[in-house]
């Protein structure tokens, strides 16, 4: 039961990350924007919009490559162009999630800075770019070259849903149905395989990182989607590591339960002790305040 209990845990913990970080797209959205406004980034996009743009002639290209590509760089980060890497990010996010259709970024935008600096770079250099053939849009991924992963979001999502439920509800149940040593078993045995199954994860998302990037054979695109990739799944590596401090946790929760329930009674007996004093003190002083009034009325009927 411990060991489907944790791994319920984990699938729910994927499925949650995967829901919240893909399938939600305001949020994928929002993350492959941050992504693109990177330097690394935003330097790789500006290499391949100007090997697109002089593609018929690379000569041409490594000449107006090292003064075109920080222009285009710094562009890629300026407000003029926020839009369309919006737009490429929502469309990235319905490739993922409905239907396959080509991913492209719109640089209208850049290519009305770049025809000025291609025609000083003629004049100074001699050379003969045409301007006219640098084209508004860069594509980044070919209709179909990135499968659509919609059914699988569907089926997470119940997954999530039932994993969350059954899982914990499996762990609470023997947490609570176990006492003494049998308890403290219990949650040693469950936080180290709570540990075991997310140290296997992280080696998993590292092993398959390789894995889904290596098809990218651009050099420049393949520095894009390793960001994206990074920022995406770093998120799940977080939620994984807080899974082993929570299996930490239920260790030294497990190897300590003794002393703690000790611990919890003794400071039980003291508050106990301690509110038993003061309303000791509280009545012995409510007493003498009695005393005190009867001694006075008495004196006064005396006198």
């Amino acid at each position: 039961f411990i060991i489907i209990a944790v791994i319920l845990v984990l699938i729910a913990n994927i499925a949650w990350w995967f829901n919240d970080e893909i399938f939600d797209s305001e949020e994928f959205a929002q993350k492959t924007v941050q992504v693109i406004e990177r330097q690394e980034v935003r330097d790789a996009i500006a290499a391949e919009i100007v090997e697109e743009s002089f593609a018929d002639q690379p000569l041409i290209g490594q000449v107006v490559g090292n003064v075109l590509e920080p222009v285009i760089s710094g562009l890629l980060g300026a407000d003029i162009l926020k839009p369309a890497i919006e737009t490429f990010a929502e469309t990235v996010h319905t490739v993922l999630t409905s239907k396959p259709q080509e991913i492209s970024i719109d640089i209208a935008g850049i290519v009305e800075f770049i025809k000025p600096i291609a025609t000083a770079v003629n004049e100074r250099l001699g050379t003969q770019i045409n301007t006219a053939d640098i084209p508004d849009t860069i594509v980044i991924a070919e209709k179909g070259d990135i499968p659509s992963i919609y059914t699988f979001g569907v089926v997470m999502l119940w997954v999530g849903l039932f994993s969350t439920i059954i899982g914990l509800g499996l762990i609470i149940w023997l947490i609570w149905v176990n006492h003494g040593d049998k308890r403290r078993y219990v949650l040693k045995t469950i936080g180290f395989t709570i540990i075991v199954g997310a140290v296997i994860v992280l080696i998993v998302l590292e092993a398959i990182a390789a894995t889904i990037l290596s098809p990218i054979d651009n050099e420049n695109l393949g520095i894009v989607a390793t960001n994206i990739y990074d920022v995406f799944v770093g998120v799940l590596k977080w939620q994984n590591w807080f899974l082993i401090l929570i299996g930490i946790v239920l260790i030294v929760l497990g190897q300590y339960l003794p002393a703690f329930k000790e611990r919890y009674i003794s400071l039980n007996e003291s508050l106990r002790e301690s509110r038993a004093k003061r309303r000791k003190v509280k009545e012995e002083g409510r007493a003498e305040k009695e005393k005190e009034k009867e001694k006075a009325e008495n004196e006064k009927k005396e006198s």
